[in-house]
């Protein structure tokens, strides 16, 4: 791919690692603690939600943070996906750092 595209995941996934970012940086320079200490992070499980995602192998930095907490960083993979849900039924919205699918989820992609 070298175009960034959007997709929609909709459905009830077993469950998600989720944060929402708090400022905890006291003004200084984001480094990758800095960035880790200033999420909360939170858990769902079995809860319908919409996931917004982005796809790019080219946007680091851009809207793809080089901090993915899934990935390991002596793995020598780079992160090319960015995702934030919705719940359908409480109050809960944030960052996806881990996601565990179902097979009833319905995944969107752009028509080309």
């Amino acid at each position: 791919m070298t175009k960034p595209f959007p997709f929609l995941l909709s459905g009830t996934p077993a469950e998600i690692r989720w944060h929402i970012n708090i400022d905890r940086t006291e003004g200084k320079p984001i480094t990758k603690e800095l960035f880790a200490k200033s999420k909360e992070h939170f858990v769902i499980k079995n809860e319908p939600v919409d996931i917004i995602g982005f796809y790019s192998e080219h946007h680091a930095g851009v809207f793809l943070t080089q901090y993915a907490p899934a990935i390991q960083e002596s793995s020598g993979m780079t992160n090319a996906i960015h995702i934030h849900f919705v719940s359908r039924v409480s109050k809960a919205a944030g960052h996806i750092d881990e996601l565990t699918l179902r097979n009833d989820m319905v995944l969107r992609l752009p028509k080309q």
